[in-house]
């Protein structure tokens, strides 16, 4: 691959082929329409809700985006982002977190292995509904390398909520603590890193359990709630105290 590329759009040519489908559609509506939001991902059929995640796939090949400004559109209630493909000057080409396409029925292995379920929520989501998440962030450590990307022990079975909630984390936290060590052994038993196998959150001692509640079993969240209201504490203070009893 070059180095040095006259124009931003050059170098998305040259990468095109290593492009996540999502990403490619982003690439596409940013050189052909120049400035974009979400909304515009609908023309590709594809979800706009899917279209950030799209853009930062592109950004995480060290392709420069701008954010314009917001601007309202017919189909959402408020103003929203807009997108465009930032200057040659800002490109990164040895950019070294760009994503590779995923092995070949990558995430049907995952659900063989361990179930259709989010690792984090423990939600069972039909497959579309689940994303598959690089355990050790791209964004941070870079691609996998050839010999390891077949690896099923490197991802998890994500739902979209919990992997944003995931991304922030790791932005607001990893990075300034067990990511800070360079330390693989404390990275990789952080709670971030897997939430089924770890001795911490970020270095401190903490351990942590999501629940989710769905269909009829919303009313058992609705009974936990009003109990804990009624005894003037939180859900959580609620379930602790049942489970010390």
């Amino acid at each position: 691959m070059k180095t040095k590329y006259s124009s931003v759009e050059e170098y998305i040519h040259d990468i095109y082929d290593n492009l996540y489908p999502r990403a490619r559609a982003a690439a596409d509506l940013l050189i052909e329409k120049g400035t974009i939001t979400k909304f515009d991902f609908e023309e590709k059929g594809i979800n706009p809700a899917v279209g950030p995640r799209a853009v930062m796939d592109l950004k995480d090949h060290g392709i420069p985006i701008e954010k314009p400004g917001r601007v309202n559109v017919p189909q959402a209630k408020r103003a929203v982002a807009q997108y465009k493909l930032g200057k040659v000057a800002n490109l990164r080409p040895k950019e070294k977190y760009g994503r590779l396409v995923p092995p070949t029925n990558l995430k049907r292995r995952l659900i063989e292995v361990s179930g259709s379920y989010c690792v984090y929520c423990g939600q069972r989501f039909p497959e579309k509904s689940l994303q598959i998440d690089h355990k050790l962030p791209v964004k941070y450590f870079g691609e996998l390398p050839s010999e390891e990307i077949a690896n099923l022990d490197n991802y998890q079975l994500v739902c979209g909520h919990c992997n944003r909630i995931k991304a922030e984390a790791i932005n607001r936290e990893c990075t300034k603590t067990c990511f800070k060590t360079h330390d693989m052994n404390i990275i990789k038993s952080c709670y971030w890193y897997d939430p089924t196998n770890y001795t911490h959150v970020c270095g401190k001692q903490e351990r942590r359990l999501s629940l989710m509640f769905v269909g009829e079993k919303t009313k058992l969240y609705d009974k936990l709630v009003k109990v804990a209201r009624k005894e003037n504490k939180t859900a959580q203070e609620v379930i602790k105290e049942l489970i010390t009893k």
